[in-house]
């Protein structure tokens, strides 16, 4: 056991602080997946998850654990143009999907932020004649979110910070 002025970060001096405690992140991703599994409950087909590798791998791992439906992933590989702490825009790297058409789908992203990403991925959907299409996040940085993007299920409203951890991550790291 340490005492006196030693202290254990397990970031280093990189993270200034926790934003959000793992237990609390816990049980929200498990109200999360009821609230999911509730809405789906009478769909007997199943749902198709599409997610934006790499950042909501650690949530939507968590989150598929939990849901109590037949789940397929469809992961949609992506970029965001330039490596800052702000987005400049998304661009596909791959756009394949699985046929859509007539799917209850769940897009599951990690934060929401510009709403740039999302509307790209809601986009590559919608255009596959999915006949439901509903949004999980994580985070979102309400004060930078349009009012008028669908997101039905929210993890943590945030203030506008860059965060990382949980799969959030900067230039890959955390």
């Amino acid at each position: 056991m340490f005492s006196g002025s030693v202290r254990i970060r397990p970031y280093g001096d990189d993270i200034a602080r926790v934003a959000i405690p793992v237990r609390e992140i816990a049980s929200r991703v498990t109200s999360l997946a009821d609230e999911i599994t509730a809405f789906y409950a009478d769909n007997r087909g199943g749902i198709t998850i599409v997610t934006v590798l790499m950042g909501p791998s650690v949530f939507l791992a968590d989150l598929i654990r939990l849901l109590r439906l037949r789940v397929s992933v469809a992961p949609l590989a992506a970029s965001y143009l330039g490596i800052t702490t702000e987005s400049r825009g998304t661009r596909p790297e791959s756009a394949i999907l699985p046929d859509l058409c007539n799917s209850e789908v769940l897009i599951v992203d990690d934060i929401l932020n510009t709403s740039g990403m999302l509307h790209t991925v809601r986009v590559l959907v919608l255009a596959g004649a999915s006949r439901n299409v509903r949004t999980a996040m994580l985070v979102r940085k309400r004060a930078r979110t349009p009012p008028t993007l669908p997101v039905e299920s929210v993890g943590f409203d945030i203030e506008d910070a860059f965060v990382v951890g949980y799969g959030l991550d900067y230039n890959a790291w955390y």
